[in-house]
């Protein structure tokens, strides 16, 4: 289904990124670019601050949303996100002269999929799955949406790129919080039941690193 929707959205590259680029707001662009650290290294550090504080304050929920959080963006964004745009090697919009300049395995081109967008999807499932408000469902979601329109409107992508973002970092995101909830609810004794990477504190607790957590 993931994939229907891609090829089906890439029909849309060039009408898509004709609208934006000739009828964007300048406020929307400002907007934008001010949330758009979310997609990069402050999205990170929001969930790796939730899990120090959870820490420090004993509240697990806490502690599970940044974990979940930092392991969504490892995967998604450290693993999957640069071997696809190694492999794929599709020019970005601002770096070709027409949509049939598609795709050139292995040439170095990084346009799909959005990084930011597979980021920002990633960390706003999370943080949907874990919250219990529609509210902050809805803002966390609305905000990933705005920054990936963005990323077309810039010239930095094409839709469907940003779409195969979105359905990759929304797909992750899911998985790692329901796969913590799977591990949590089943038998513990026998072989490696799950398996988590996330952050976790030196043995004096003076230090921070990743570590891989393996329950059996």
């Amino acid at each position: 289904l993931g994939v229907g929707l891609v090829v089906a959205s890439s029909a849309l590259d060039e009408p898509i990124h004709s609208a934006l680029d000739q009828g964007h707001s300048s406020e929307v662009d400002r907007v934008a670019d001010g949330l758009r650290p979310l997609g990069q290294e402050a999205g990170i550090a929001l969930f790796a601050g939730a899990w120090a504080v959870g820490k420090a304050t004993h509240r697990p929920k806490w502690v599970a949303l940044g974990q979940d959080g930092l392991e969504a963006s490892l995967i998604a964004s450290g693993l999957i996100v640069p071997a696809l745009k190694s492999i794929s090697g599709r020019p970005r919009p601002r770096d070709s002269h027409s949509i049939e300049e598609q795709f050139g395995f292995f040439s170095g081109d990084q346009s799909f999929p959005s990084g930011e967008a597979t980021q920002v999807f990633a960390l706003a499932s999370v943080l949907a799955s874990h919250a219990d408000s529609r509210w902050v469902q809805g803002a966390a979601y609305g905000v990933a949406g705005l920054l990936a329109v963005n990323r077309i409107a810039v010239d930095a992508h094409w839709t469907s790129d940003v779409v195969a973002g979105a359905l990759i970092g929304t797909a992750i995101g899911r998985w790692v919080v329901r796969r913590r909830d799977d591990s949590s609810d089943s038998d513990r004794s026998g072989p490696i039941k799950s398996w988590a990477i996330g952050p976790a504190t030196g043995p004096s607790g003076s230090g921070y690193g990743l570590a891989v957590r393996l329950t059996f």
